[in-house]
C-alpha cells in the first residue's frame, strides 16, 4: 500500500538527488489531446526545499509539457530505483512555469511511495 506524504522528507529528497532519471506526465483538460510522458535528466532537477522541485524542460518534440503547464498547471513527477532497493516516488504537483523552460512545482500533499495510481 502507498503512503502519503505533506512534504519531502530528508530521506525522499536523497532518492530524489540521487536519481539519474525521471519522468514527467501531463495532458490537456479536455477530451480531444494526448497524454504526454516524458523522461528526463541530465542533472536538470533541483529539490527546493521541502514543498518544492525545479526542473529545465528541454522541449523535444512538439513541447507538450509546457503547453499542457500553460493549460492546466497540472503535472506529475516520477522517480524510480534502477538499482537497489525496489522505490517509486509520484509527485502530484501544480506546475507553475517560470519561463519556456523552467517548470517550477509545488507540491500538494500528493506524494505517493511505492507506487499508487494518481489517475
Amino acid at each position: 500500500m502507498g503512503k502519503t506524504f505533506d512534504e519531502l522528507n530528508e530521506r525522499l529528497i536523497e532518492f530524489i538527488e540521487a536519481q539519474q532519471l525521471f519522468f514527467v506526465a501531463s495532458a490537456p483538460t479536455g477530451a480531444g489531446g494526448h497524454v504526454n510522458l516524458s523522461p528526463k535528466g541530465l542533472d536538470s532537477l533541483a529539490v527546493l526545499d521541502a514543498q518544492r522541485i525545479a526542473y529545465i524542460d528541454l522541449g523535444g518534440s512538439g513541447i507538450e509539457t509546457q503547453a499542457h503547464v500553460q493549460e492546466n498547471g497540472r503535472l506529475c513527477v516520477m522517480f524510480c530505483s534502477f538499482e537497489g532497493a525496489p522505490l517509486q516516488l509520484t509527485l502530484g504537483t501544480l506546475a507553475l512555469s517560470a519561463s519556456p523552460l523552467m517548470v517550477l512545482c509545488a507540491c500538494c500533499g500528493q506524494m505517493i511511495w511505492p507506487h499508487t495510481r494518481l489517475i
